[in-house]
């Protein structure tokens, strides 16, 4: 499964500098369909 990635920033309301919102995954799966996912979170577990 092949898989690209960019980081996603935003600026928010009266600010000058920006900020990391997440990063979006485009992934091909084994029958060359393209999905995309965006991840915006860290997730901690145990």
């Amino acid at each position: 499964m092949a898989f690209r990635e960019c980081y996603v920033y935003i600026m928010l309301p009266n600010q000058y500098e920006q900020v990391t919102a997440g990063k979006f995954v485009l992934e091909t799966n084994t029958r060359g369909e393209n999905i995309g996912r965006f991840v915006y979170g860290i997730r901690i577990c145990c």
